[in-house]
């Protein structure tokens, strides 16, 4: 059973936010849209006093990981197999 503050990877578009709820996902999510550039991942500060984590899993700093970790571009892919 999930406590309510239990804090859960929460999938909003392209973030994965480590939140207790998707109400606060979403929250962050809106909070980091209205920067105008932000970086692969971090941390938002709620007017609650609460720390959140969150990564852009789409953000082109971590392309090249995320084509690793799939299998994507590997020696097979660039012999055109």
């Amino acid at each position: 059973m999930n406590h309510p503050d239990t804090t859960r990877m929460t999938i909003v578009g392209p973030f994965a936010v480590y939140a207790g709820n998707a109400a606060i996902a979403r929250q962050v999510v809106k909070a980091v849209l209205r920067r105008r550039s932000h970086p692969a991942f971090g941390t938002v500060r709620l007017p609650t006093g609460e720390n959140v984590d969150w990564v852009d899993m789409r953000h082109p700093a971590l392309r090249p990981q995320a084509m690793r970790m799939e299998g994507i571009g590997g020696p097979a892919c660039r012999r055109g197999r």
